[in-house]
């Protein structure tokens, strides 16, 4: 993935995942899909990378447990990966709207088309940018964010301070190994 892109990428808070959350509620009633809320449950985990526990208080489960297993049940039936399932195309291409129209999540990619390092990276700062985290009590099938910073984050914040000229900052901030 292109390190520009990943840079643009918008991640949501709690709140606004609450928003999102309600809005892709109305987007499945318009649908006459209301029942589907498997899918809200998908899209937020896969657009906006936000953390099961995240997604629990949105899209209001008593318990995250239950989130994944909705996510773990729609993905049993569906071809791999989900975002490219011709079944859903249409539900995902409204879902696309709404998120670049209202969310600026134009840049946002599928996280499942991401290999584990790209997925480690957007997993991590989403859950900073929503305060939350997953842990393995909730369901022990998915990738949890990291604790740490994944490497191909700490990639993005040097190319960002570098391209800023704060390179004092690289050199008190990182630990600088080279693997040639």
């Amino acid at each position: 993935m292109n390190l520009n892109r990943l840079q643009q990428i918008n991640y949501l808070s709690l709140a606004d995942l609450g928003n999102l959350a309600t809005d892709l509620r109305y987007e499945l009633e318009d649908m006459n899909m209301e029942h589907r809320s498997d899918l809200a449950i998908w899209y937020i985990r896969n657009k906006a990378y936000a953390p099961f526990n995240a997604i629990a208080l949105a899209i209001e489960y008593s318990k995250p447990s239950n989130v994944v297993r909705a996510y773990n049940e729609l993905l049993d039936g569906a071809g791999q990966p989900m975002s490219l399932d011709s079944d859903y195309s249409y539900v995902f291409d409204k879902f696309e709207t709404l998120v670049a129209n209202h969310y600026g999540m134009c840049s946002n990619v599928y996280l499942d088309r991401q290999d584990e390092d790209v997925a480690d990276c957007l997993l991590w700062h989403a859950s900073k940018a929503c305060g939350m985290v997953d842990s393995r009590n909730n369901g022990p099938t998915y990738d949890i964010a990291p604790k740490e910073q994944p490497p191909v984050s700490c990639a993005l914040e040097v190319i960002k301070l570098a391209h800023e000229g704060r390179t004092s900052e690289i050199y008190s901030n990182f630990h600088i190994t080279s693997n040639l």
